[in-house]
């Protein structure tokens, strides 16, 4: 029995405790979606909201089997395991965490290999999501992709992908000082910053770790190709090759997300700023792939179209420019029933995607 939804039962910052439809009964939020702003809750009221009752419970209608996890929500069980991963390399020694990382690590892989699409469009759209869970995943991602493209088989490219999602676990005692930090670091704490990928490292032998490839990319993912980087100041080949990819995919997904001091920078720019520094601070090579390999506009990019609607990527195309679009919000600021395709022809620009957070439940229909 379908029961039509008030006000009264939407509030800001609350989760939703059923998912709800449209008269239709076609899915528009699924429980445990939050409410971000009033002005979301009345563009819902206004579509014509309603809830299955069933035991109290929402429960999907005509239900023929237990409903699947969807790729969002996989990505987001792994973000959950991170952080309790992290939480136990912070602790005492209790055994088998490295092998629920590397566990970790090929689960991503496969996703990213079975959707990829999907999973750098579930990481791209949660840019304002806790950074020291998405982050690392996100440049995990970058990194199995880099690597692959540089002929790393999958066993080869498993300790770099476990590197990336571990990069910055010598920094999980100050996570929270540093995502609330508006202005520039103390002196204090850029030698906490800096010492952080050691630290990292001897976190990691704590707990077990030595594999000689993962705890050199920990420790030297914040080198740069002219020596400035540190901890060791090495440059160019004497950079190993599995800390280069990691320091990009570092790069990449840390610009793209907001910081306490900045609003996120468009993916589109920050592409633009590490091809600028190919050859200097990064890898050239490496720098041409992460180009090719995600895009000008990756999957979950929100652009604005031509017609003024907002649209989102779902597809890479076969260049940079020219990824797959589905329109997703009408010219006049309401929320699309069925999302349209559009073409690349059509983007006037780029939107940063934590302005648009409401409608995320329903881009994820696109993805699988």
């Amino acid at each position: 029995m379908m029961k039509k939804l008030s006000r009264s039962e939407l509030q800001v910052g609350k989760v939703l405790p059923w998912s709800v439809y449209n008269q239709g009964g076609e899915l528009l939020l699924r429980e445990g979606y939050r409410i971000e702003s009033q002005a979301q809750i009345t563009k819902l009221i206004q579509l014509g909201l309603y809830r299955d009752e069933q035991g109290g419970k929402e429960r999907p209608k005509n239900p023929v089997e237990e409903r699947p996890a969807s790729l969002f929500e996989v990505i987001g069980s792994y973000k959950r395991n991170l952080k309790g991963l992290c939480r136990e390399l912070t602790g005492e020694p209790r055994g088998g965490v490295e092998a629920r990382i590397l566990k970790l690590a090929q689960n991503l892989q496969r996703t990213c290999m079975a959707h990829p699409d999907g999973t750098l469009a579930a990481l791209h759209l949660d840019v304002a999501d806790d950074y020291s869970c998405a982050h690392p995943l996100h440049a995990a991602v970058i990194s199995e992709m880099l690597a692959r493209q540089k002929g790393f088989g999958p066993v080869e490219r498993l300790p770099i992908v476990a590197a990336a999602i571990t990069h910055d676990v010598g920094l999980e005692h100050m996570q929270g000082e540093l995502e609330r930090q508006k202005g520039p670091l103390s002196d204090a704490q850029w030698t906490e910053v800096k010492a952080h990928p050691g630290r990292g490292v001897e976190m990691l032998r704590r707990h077990g770790i030595r594999n000689g490839e993962w705890l050199a990319a920990v420790l030297h993912h914040h080198e740069r190709n002219d020596g400035s980087g540190y901890p060791a100041a090495l440059a160019d080949e004497r950079i190993p090759e599995p800390a280069r990819i990691l320091a990009i995919a570092d790069i990449y997904s840390a610009m793209i997300r907001p910081r306490a001091y900045r609003d996120p920078i468009l993916a589109k720019d920050t592409l633009r700023g590490i091809f600028m520094e190919r050859g200097s601070k990064v890898d050239g090579e490496l720098a041409a792939i992460l180009i090719k390999e995600v895009g000008i506009y990756p999957p979950g990019s929100l652009l604005r179209l031509k017609s003024g609607e907002v649209g989102v990527v779902t597809r890479r195309g076969v260049d940079a420019n020219t990824p797959s679009i589905h329109s997703i919000i009408g010219k006049h600021g309401a929320p699309l029933m069925k999302p349209e395709r559009r073409d690349a022809s059509e983007i006037v620009g780029m939107i940063p995607n934590h302005k648009f957070r409401s409608i995320w439940g329903r881009v994820e229909s696109l993805f699988g």
